[in-house]
């Protein structure tokens, strides 16, 4: 689909091949700075982005540890939320992140990101 903004300068505007949702958002003043932007620094328009976290060191080094773990032989053992809190909070204290509670739901999210099943 080509979808072209009519607001704006005509330089602005140039034909892109965009998904539906974009061309819904696109003339929207506050998502159309932004698509713009990532259109002058060559991102697909129509890619899924991901939302950043704060924490990207500390779910990296999770996630390194869990991997540790299952190729010792950890798969066939239950993980579970609690020993995944403990040792996010571990990974925090020993990169010197004092921010970081390692909350339950950022837990179980992190394990939903991570597609992990989880006792």
């Amino acid at each position: 689909m080509t979808a072209v903004c009519t607001r704006g300068s005509p330089q602005e505007a140039s034909p892109k091949k965009i998904s539906r949702s974009v061309a819904r958002r696109i003339c929207e003043p506050r998502e159309r700075a932004r698509i713009l932007k990532r259109a002058r620094a060559g991102e697909a328009l129509d890619a899924t982005r991901t939302r950043r976290h704060k924490f990207e060191e500390i779910d990296a080094a999770l996630r390194t540890w869990f991997d540790s773990i299952e190729s010792m032989g950890g798969a066939e053992l239950p993980m579970t939320m609690a020993v995944l809190g403990t040792r996010a909070r571990e990974i925090a204290t020993d990169l010197g992140v004092e921010e970081f509670l390692g909350s339950s739901g950022l837990i179980q999210r992190w394990a939903s990101r991570q597609r992990l099943k989880i006792v």
